[in-house]
């Protein structure tokens, strides 16, 4: 994620690769479209952590992560996530966040 230097509000974001050619390294970055932008996942909870199938991470209380598709032509938009409470005492439970399409 860039941000513009004179307006704090105005963001672009874009992937970066990295490739080295002999003794060169060539560093390129892509900006990206606003379907490739990646989403921010934050676990508002404080009794659950909240792991993520999709990433292979589990977030704790007040924990955030960004996530987006490897190929974000695909149609996914169902993200797996179990919540698993801290102290026991119930089961941990799976769920399906449903995201909006851009």
């Amino acid at each position: 994620m860039l941000r513009n230097k004179f307006d704090y509000q105005k963001v672009k974001y874009c992937r970066m690769s990295i490739n080295k050619v002999k003794e060169t390294f060539h560093i390129v970055f892509d900006e990206l479209e606003e379907h490739e932008i990646p989403y921010l996942i934050v676990n508002q909870t404080q009794k659950y952590n909240l792991t993520i199938h999709n990433l292979r991470k589990m977030l704790g209380p007040e924990e955030e992560s960004y996530f987006c598709w490897d190929d974000p032509n695909t149609n996914q938009s169902t993200i797996d996530v179990i919540l698993t409470p801290i102290k026991g005492g119930s089961q941990p439970i799976k769920y399906q966040i449903k995201v909006n399409n851009r």
